[in-house]
């Protein structure tokens, strides 16, 4: 999707419809709820990974980006580290860009988490319009935190902490 698609398509997901088709079908996940179900091709193995799949780790970061988006190439450095730390399983969803761009950039920066690719329905489904965006999903993949923008590592590490301190 490129830049001016992706905002042509927030912009329409903010007024109820998803692309140019219609009402969405489905209410947008809000904090609370179970994570929409998704089945995604992972960018370097071209397997697919599922809502379901995720379940069971102790925390996990969902991360929708762009390869266009500044602010989401300098957040990848604080989502590299914390999956490094093992303190949660962190997935990116790359929102645009062809499977040769988006490995060079998995590659130039050395991202180890699974990068997916994603789409339009996931997006609205998770209630994305604007990117940098993480959900925070606990062990039973329920949203936890909804964060729009860029978010720290220390900002992460709070967070984490306090789903930790609950169980």
């Amino acid at each position: 999707m490129t830049k001016t698609a992706l905002h042509l398509f927030a912009a329409a997901t903010l007024l109820g419809y998803a692309g140019c088709g219609g009402p969405t079908t489905l209410p947008p996940a809000e904090a609370g709820d179970l994570a929409p179900a998704f089945s995604l091709t992972e960018i370097r193995s071209d397997k697919r990974v599922t809502n379901e799949s995720l379940k069971g780790d102790d925390i996990v970061l969902l991360n929708f980006w762009s390869t266009t988006c500044a602010v989401c190439m300098q957040e990848i450095d604080d989502l590299q580290a914390i999956h490094s730390d093992g303190k949660a399983k962190v997935v990116g969803i790359v929102l645009d860009g062809t499977p040769e761009q988006v490995k060079k950039i998995v590659d130039a920066k050395g991202i180890e988490y699974p990068v997916l690719v994603g789409n339009e329905e996931v997006f609205t489904q998770y209630d994305g319009y604007s990117i940098p965006y993480t959900l925070v999903l606990d062990s039973q993949m329920t949203i936890r935190k909804k964060f729009f923008g860029r978010m720290e590592s220390e900002e992460f590490d709070r967070l984490i902490n306090t789903i930790k301190n609950e169980t």
